[in-house]
C-alpha cells in the first residue's frame, strides 16, 4: 500500500465520505472552490456565446474552441503527511484565448506565485528597496486604430526607460490593459466614476463613445531608499517624462505615480491588468462590433513585459503563462503527497428541458476513480476523449 494511501486509512475522519454532515451535495465540487469555478465557467460561455455572433468563421472555431475549456475537472487529492489534512489540486483542457475568464485567472495565479518566489531574491539585490505603480495613458483612439497606438506606446516606453532619470528604476513589471473609456448615466449626462458603474443600471449607462478604446499601461517599478532624496521623480516630472516620450501634442493627465503597501499587491495590480486585459463587462455590453474589431486589434500582442533586476529574476513569462493548467484552492507544501484518489467533475450546461442551469449548478461529478492508475479520460492532448 502506498504511504499516503497508508496515512489515509490511519486517519479515517480525513477520508471523503459517501454523504456530508454538513449538508453540502457530495456530488458537487468542495463549497470553497464551487464558486470559483463555476462563476468562471459561466463567464468563459457567454464569452463563447459572444464569439459565436461574429462576423466569420473564425470567431465560430473561437467559440467552440472557447466553450471546451474546463468541461470537465480532474482533482488530485493530496494529504499532508504531518497532519494528514487534505488538499485539492484541479487539471483541465484550457483554451487560451486571451479573454477567457478561466484562462486569464490561471495565467493570473501563476505570475503571481511566481513574483513571490522571487521576491526575496529582489530584496537581496535592493536592500530596502520601494514599490512604485506608476499609471500612463493616452487620449482614446479608435478601435480600429487600436493596434497601431499600442505599437506607438510601447516604442514611447523604450524611450522612457532609456532617459537618465529612469536609471535610478533598477526592475520593473509593465501590464497592458485595454477599456472602453468613460460610461455616462443617461439619467444625469454626467461622468460614472469607474468605481461606480456596476452600481448604476444597465438600463442607465452608456458609453461615451463608443468607437473608441482606451489603452494604458501599469507598470510596477522597484527603487532603492535614494530615490526618495535627490532622484525623487514628482508626478508633474513623470508627466513630462512621459509627454516627451510619447511625443504628444497635449498633456496628458491621467498619469499617477503611488508607492505600494505591499509589493505583491502592486504586481497583482499590473498582472490583473495584462492578462484580464479587457473587463468582461466591456465585452458583454455596448456594441459587440466593437468587442470583434478589438480583439483582431490585440491578436497575437504581448501585455506583459519585464526589466531590470525583475526581469532577470522572472525569466521567461510566456513559460509560464503556458503553464497554468493546475490549480489549488490550497497550498502544497514539501510534506503534501497524492493519495491515489482524483475525482472528476463534468460541467453540466443545460436541464433536462435544455434550458441553462443557473451559475451554482455548473459542475457535478461524472466519475471517481480510487487510484491514478485508473483509465484516465483525458488523451494526450488533455482534451477529454
Amino acid at each position: 500500500m502506498p504511504a499516503a494511501a497508508h496515512l489515509l486509512h490511519q486517519n479515517p475522519a480525513q477520508s471523503p465520505a459517501p454523504t456530508q454532515s454538513d449538508g453540502t451535495d457530495p456530488e458537487r465540487l468542495p463549497p470553497k472552490e464551487r464558486k470559483r469555478w463555476e462563476s468562471r465557467k459561466l463567464a468563459n460561455e457567454n464569452l463563447a456565446d459572444l464569439f459565436a455572433q461574429g462576423p466569420d468563421d473564425r470567431f465560430k472555431k473561437l467559440s467552440a474552441r472557447t466553450l471546451e475549456c474546463a468541461e470537465t475537472l480532474k482533482r488530485v487529492e493530496y494529504v499532508n503527511r504531518k497532519t494528514g489534512e487534505l488538499s485539492g489540486r484541479y487539471e483541465t483542457f484550457k483554451c487560451h484565448v486571451r479573454e477567457c475568464a478561466i484562462c486569464q485567472s490561471g495565467r493570473a495565479y501563476k505570475l503571481g506565485e511566481r513574483f513571490k518566489e522571487v521576491l526575496p531574491k529582489l530584496k537581496e539585490q535592493v536592500p530596502n528597496g520601494a514599490f512604485l505603480l506608476l499609471t500612463l495613458t493616452v487620449r482614446n483612439c479608435p478601435v480600429s486604430e487600436l493596434r497601431a497606438t499600442l505599437a506607438a506606446m510601447n516604442r514611447a516606453w523604450r524611450r522612457l526607460v532609456s532617459y537618465k532619470e529612469f536609471k535610478i528604476v533598477k526592475g520593473w513589471i509593465r501590464g497592458t490593459e485595454v477599456t472602453r473609456g468613460a460610461w455616462i448615466d443617461t439619467r444625469t449626462g454626467e461622468t460614472i466614476p469607474k468605481r461606480q458603474v456596476q452600481a448604476v443600471p444597465k438600463k442607465y449607462r452608456r458609453i461615451k463613445d463608443p468607437e473608441s478604446a482606451h489603452p494604458h499601461f501599469h507598470a510596477l517599478l522597484l527603487v532603492p531608499p535614494s530615490y526618495f532624496g535627490k532622484s525623487y521623480i514628482k508626478q508633474s516630472r513623470w508627466i513630462e517624462l512621459w509627454k516627451d516620450a510619447a511625443q504628444l501634442n497635449y498633456t496628458p493627465t491621467a498619469i499617477d505615480i503611488r508607492r505600494v503597501k505591499t509589493p505583491e499587491g502592486g504586481c497583482n495590480e499590473v498582472i490583473k491588468a495584462a492578462t484580464y486585459s479587457v473587463k468582461m463587462s466591456d465585452l458583454t455590453e455596448g456594441d459587440k462590433a466593437w468587442f470583434f474589431e478589438m480583439h483582431d486589434q490585440v491578436q497575437h500582442l504581448r501585455f506583459l513585459a519585464t526589466g531590470g533586476v525583475i526581469k532577470a529574476a522572472l525569466g521567461a513569462i510566456g513559460e509560464i503563462g503556458k503553464k497554468d493548467e493546475i490549480e489549488g484552492a490550497t497550498e502544497l507544501t514539501a510534506d503534501s503527497v497524492k493519495t491515489g484518489i482524483a475525482d472528476f467533475y463534468k460541467r453540466k450546461r443545460d436541464d433536462e428541458r435544455g434550458e441553462r442551469l443557473p451559475e451554482k449548478d455548473r459542475f457535478y461529478r461524472h466519475t471517481h476513480r480510487e487510484t491514478e492508475d485508473d483509465e484516465n479520460p483525458f488523451n494526450e492532448e488533455g482534451t477529454e476523449q
